[in-house]
């Protein structure tokens, strides 16, 4: 059985211990047809495409790019991915506002592969 992630693979061991001999880790992958390099200026974002759930470390990105943020007043956070946890959501809000990230944080939500693909020229 295969996995996206080594966090999956121990939450379904931890639920059925007999799964780890079958289970096997294949990471998300991409596709180099959408994802071509492109001359166009970098933007000065930093980019991450995650659910908006604990698990991700949503919170923990948000303090790293906090603790990073004066030095470059430029830089901007943007967080692509649907939110699942409603509660979450609003922790983070209330730490982007506490931390004085108010506008360099910008929660997008989920978007079609082609704005994916349109943010990611953007950052690489």
């Amino acid at each position: 059985m295969i996995v996206e992630s080594y966090e999956a693979l121990l939450n379904a061991v931890k639920s059925v211990p007999s799964l780890y001999p079958k289970l096997r880790v294949v990471y998300n992958g991409y596709c180099d047809e959408l994802l071509k390099p492109v001359n166009t200026p970098r933007e000065p974002i930093v980019l991450t495409v995650a659910r908006v759930e604990p698990v991700k470390g949503v919170h923990d990105l948000i303090t790293a790019f906090a603790k990073v943020a004066s030095k470059y007043p430029q830089w901007m956070l943007r967080i692509v991915g649907p939110v699942t946890d409603r509660e979450y959501f609003s922790k983070l809000v209330n730490l982007v506002n506490g931390l004085g990230l108010n506008g360099r944080v910008d929660f997008v939500g989920p978007i079609s592969d082609s704005q994916l693909v349109a943010n990611l020229e953007k950052c690489m």
